[in-house]
């Protein structure tokens, strides 16, 4: 799986700065697009860095990241609601949370079956880490949520979105209140080809 990652996406990531210099472990807290979400994070972080979703508890006891998904999207929203696990965690073994952002991931198991002439394209975004000193869980798994909105607001590009972009056409429309069956026309629609054709 980690394989297909690799190979038949365009991964952009942004903000991973905000990785550099921090107290290990950290609990990464991400909203969930898709199947391949766990994955894309593994693949895109260095082995040190790489996180697990076992007993995370017992894995920060032991030195190691953890990540910890929001629920699933309701009816036009793209991010989850988010548990106070993050923030509980966080507490318990006094680290920060890393909010990130993904996109992209919807359905992509489904969009990599397709015949794409290029490849889909994914974003995964971090943010500034949230530390619990002197705050509330509920104040802290709001500006969590809040925190993830925003970087999945600002990285929320289809596969068709961003082929129209690279073509020209026009600019795409916001995808903040679309539909679930949207979503996935939208990354799954074909480019334009502008190849010249052999038959009229």
């Amino acid at each position: 799986m980690r394989t297909i990652v690799r190979l038949r996406l365009d991964i952009e990531i942004v903000g991973a700065d905000a990785l550099n210099g921090l107290d290990q472990p950290v609990v990464l807290a991400a909203n969930e697009q898709g199947a391949l979400d766990y994955q894309l994070l593994r693949r895109i972080l260095p082995a040190r860095l790489r996180p697990t979703t076992a007993r995370p508890s017992r894995a920060l006891a032991r030195g190691r990241n953890v990540v910890v998904f929001a629920d699933e999207p309701g009816q036009g929203r793209l991010v989850g609601e988010f548990s106070t696990i993050p923030a509980e965690l966080a507490n318990q073994h006094n680290v920060a949370i890393v909010p990130v952002g993904i996109a992209g991931t919807f359905k992509l198991k489904r969009i990599l079956k397709l015949a794409l002439r290029t490849k889909p394209k994914v974003s995964v975004r971090f943010g500034a880490p949230i530390y619990l000193r002197g705050r509330s869980i509920g104040d802290a798994t709001a500006e969590l949520q809040s925190r993830v909105e925003q970087l999945v607001h600002e990285g929320e590009l289809s596969w068709w979105t961003i082929e129209r972009r690279r073509s020209g056409s026009q600019a795409p429309s916001p995808l903040d209140t679309a539909a679930r069956w949207r979503r996935l026309w939208d990354q799954s629609a074909p480019s334009a080809d502008p190849s010249p054709r052999i038959w009229r």
